[in-house]
């Protein structure tokens, strides 16, 4: 887990930036890991932008919360699912908003994207509102 300088195209990292920090999430055939950045406070780091061997990272907030989700496709970030924190008026903390990040677009979550991942969230954080 780390930044395109370590990430190895045939598999794995020449450097791992990242650790486990709690218990493995799984829901709906769903699993991930919540990670944090080595030598860094958790809730002070953002996730990779490559993974390992995961589809889907969590990020533990400064306040011991799990605030954000990122899906990787390919080992390659794709998607940001955040709640942690506002993002301008039209999205304040604790409302999912979605960072795409191939173009800066940030949206609410769609019907599918809740069918698909809502029940995984939720076991991130009980709290977490996606409307």
């Amino acid at each position: 887990m780390g930044g395109q300088r370590h990430y190895n195209e045939d598999g794995g990292f020449s450097e791992y930036l990242y650790y486990s920090v709690g218990d493995v999430i799984q829901a709906d055939g769903l699993s991930g890991k919540v990670i944090a950045k080595s030598g860094d406070k958790v809730g002070h780091s953002s996730l990779p932008n490559y993974s390992n061997t995961s589809t889907h990272y969590f990020r533990m907030g400064k306040d011991g919360h799990i605030d954000q989700m990122r899906v990787y496709e390919n080992r390659k970030m794709k998607l940001d699912f955040d709640w942690g924190h506002p993002h301008g008026k039209k999205f304040p903390k604790g409302l999912v908003h979605v960072q795409i990040r191939e173009s800066g677009t940030v949206r609410l979550m769609t019907d599918e994207e809740i069918a698909k991942y809502g029940n995984f969230l939720r076991k991130a954080d009980p709290n977490v509102r996606f409307r």
